[in-house]
């Protein structure tokens, strides 16, 4: 375990609560595919954090997004530009045919609250993604950007969506 994830472990995320006055919600889905093995694949995406691996971020986690109390650190950025920000498992979704998790930010994430990524497979054996958020901005500069931000969210929702189909 890398000492930033050890110290990003010893932190306690302080989700929302109903009460929180400027929380925006974020709701996106897409379809990913028809039948049980695109239902199976997309599963194995989600739990091994291919959702979030790209050029622009990096993985640091202690373990699989399918195990309650994971802590991930998320890396934005290249090389020595980069910047971490943690995560932890707070919910983790295992039936037979729907599957996900949800993290509450960790101190020093730039958005606080809480993000929930479900799959799900129909009667009808279509696959469904969908990508949920509650948040309020945790950086000044994201509160000063507004709708900008948001913007910004739901395109990264899209393309965590995408990535589960193997494609993004």
């Amino acid at each position: 375990m890398s000492t930033r994830l050890s110290r990003a472990a010893a932190l306690d995320p302080a989700p929302l609560t109903a009460g929180d006055s400027e929380v925006d919600g974020l709701d996106v889905s897409a379809p990913l595919g028809s039948g049980r093995d695109a239902f199976a694949a997309a599963r194995e995406r989600l739990a091994t954090w291919v959702t979030h691996r790209s050029l622009m971020m990096a993985i640091d986690a202690d373990g699989r997004s399918d195990q309650l109390g994971t802590t991930v650190l998320l890396g934005l950025g290249l090389g020595p530009a980069r910047v971490w920000f943690g995560c932890r498992l707070v919910e983790v979704i295992d039936e037979d045919a729907r599957a996900g998790y949800a993290y509450a930010t960790l101190p020093g994430h730039p958005a606080h609250g809480v993000e929930r990524f479900t799959i799900t497979l129909g009667s009808d054996g279509a696959v469904m993604g969908r990508v949920q958020a509650w948040s309020q901005p945790g950086w000044r500069v994201l509160a000063l950007a507004g709708p900008a931000a948001r913007l910004g969210q739901r395109a990264m929702a899209r393309q965590y969506l995408r990535r589960l189909t193997g494609t993004g």
